[in-house]
């Protein structure tokens, strides 16, 4: 199986100058691939390729950071095909790196640039540095008509997103995104009813009896929803351990009622 750190080959390099070139006047072509192109080039992994083409993208966008984020969505716009893009990820990644001191610029920009490639890591530093605000605008997300927006909003509040920054107020209080989960539940597309479902699965190791009780809120409501409870569940069903969890959350609920 080829490496998936050649994803950003030649060819990607050579498409992402050619889209730089239609946007920004007096593009340096040739710097930019030099740049990108160096001794290390080749011993850098995934990560270190994708923060490596953010830096160089820096090197050759304006130094406004407004100006230079409008072109990376302009870019973005032009590359949106229904599918994610996953090289293009370094655009999220560069506003998470430069954009941190401009709020409204950087949420609007990883709107916009998470339709063509993901910003599910991006987003986590803002959620750090900003948590009510960000929120409110993935609550607002959650509603929105483009799918990969939707998805953004349960997928990069996960309390522990895999390869993503740890969210660890999240993982000690998980009622900060479960209203986002209430939302998607019943998503029409299985793209963001999986990420609700992973999203639940996390709650869950650090807070069964909260995953359970919502799990049995929301069995039997719909096709959509008993999808999410079966994949959200999963390890609890494979070890015979999920209707012994249902009976205790049963067991708690009515001894709060007495």
């Amino acid at each position: 199986m080829e490496p998936l750190k050649n994803m950003y080959s030649a060819e990607f390099i050579s498409d992402l100058s050619q889209h730089l070139s239609d946007v920004c006047p007096n593009f340096k072509y040739d710097f930019f691939e030099s740049k990108i192109f160096d001794d290390q080039w080749e011993d850098r992994e995934l990560k270190e390729r994708m923060r490596h083409v953010t830096e160089c993208l820096r090197m050759v966008l304006p130094e406004e950071y407004k100006e230079a984020v409008r072109i990376l969505m302009t870019i973005s716009d032009r590359v949106k095909s229904g599918d994610i893009q996953f090289p293009y990820i370094t655009f999220p990644d560069f506003i998470e790196q430069y954009g941190q001191h401009d709020w409204e610029t950087s949420i609007e920009a990883l709107e916009v640039v998470t339709k063509s490639s993901s910003s599910e890591f991006a987003i986590r530093p803002f959620l750090i540095s900003d948590r009510d605000k960000t929120l409110a605008r993935m609550m607002e997300w959650a509603e929105y008509s483009d799918t990969h927006v939707r998805r953004l909003a349960s997928e990069g509040s996960r309390p522990r997103l895999t390869w993503g920054m740890a969210l660890g107020e999240f993982k000690k209080n998980p009622s900060y995104t479960i209203p986002i989960l209430e939302k998607l539940k019943s998503d029409p597309e299985l793209y963001v009813r999986r990420s609700v479902a992973n999203h639940l699965n996390d709650i869950s190791k650090d807070h069964e009896s909260v995953a359970v009780e919502l799990v049995t809120s929301w069995y039997g409501k719909s096709k959509e929803t008993d999808w999410v409870v079966k994949h959200a569940m999963r390890g609890y069903l494979k070890k015979g351990m999920f209707l012994h969890c249902v009976f205790l959350v049963l067991q708690s609920q009515k001894m709060l009622m007495l």
